[in-house]
């Protein structure tokens, strides 16, 4: 195996384990010197630098299906995962207080490092705020501004469209896996944001849509 798919591997073991943040697994990887480290680290050495029994044994004993599963999912073209140790981590992200570990990327990371400008809102908007959401991101757009939401039906999904029948680039912060595309309505616009773009996620695949992911995830929408 070379070293980035060890590299990759000991990434996707740390992600992967349960009931952990982005911070206290960054403080971790600090504290041991590297990823590589800590998947070395027995459980108590991880307990004992903060981490959950859980999480500590998620880590000293994977689940090597759900690891090979993301290496296969990085094997494909335009899926990335963009580490804490990486260059190419989004400078701006670093400076919020619970940045995430790693970023799970499917479409053209370098997107993350434009200037950026949020424009999220109502799930059930009317049909004014639909026009000011269209009007705000295809204005932007045409400034060069690349227009982050969150891929959720109403404004979020009007801004990403907006932004791209404009011409530019838009990024969907994801409250799931990048496996699952939530909603399902969103599957169209999805598939366009990965070629004018990129969806995001903190969330190792196969993670559901749950209620606290969405404003978990809101943080990286304004971190970026």
């Amino acid at each position: 195996m070379g070293e980035a798919a060890t590299q990759q591997r000991d990434w996707l073991t740390i992600v992967n384990a349960p009931s952990v943040g982005g911070a206290s697994l960054i403080r971790v990887i600090e504290s041991l010197g590297g990823a590589a480290a800590v998947v070395a680290a027995s459980t108590r050495e991880l307990t004992r630098h903060g981490l959950s029994e859980a999480a500590a044994d998620a880590i000293t004993r994977p689940d090597q299906a759900a690891v090979e599963a993301g290496l296969q999912w990085l094997s494909k073209p335009d899926h990335h995962l963009l580490c804490w140790d990486s260059d190419d981590y989004p400078a701006l992200l670093r400076r919020i207080s619970g940045p995430p570990a790693a970023l799970f990327v499917d479409g053209n990371p370098g997107c993350l490092w434009q200037p950026q400008i949020a424009v999220i809102g109502s799930r059930n908007p009317t049909a004014g705020g639909l026009d000011h959401a269209r009007d705000f991101a295809s204005t932007l757009t045409r400034q060069g501004i690349t227009i982050t939401s969150g891929l959720a039906s109403g404004i979020d999904t009007a801004a990403h469209t907006a932004a791209m029948d404009a011409g530019g680039v838009t990024i969907a912060v994801n409250g799931t896996g990048l496996d699952i595309v939530y909603p399902a309505s969103s599957r169209e616009v999805a598939k366009r944001i990965r070629s004018q773009g990129a969806l995001i996620s903190e969330l190792p695949l196969g993670s559901p849509p749950k209620r606290q992911h969405f404003p978990s995830r809101n943080r990286i929408i304004s971190g970026l």
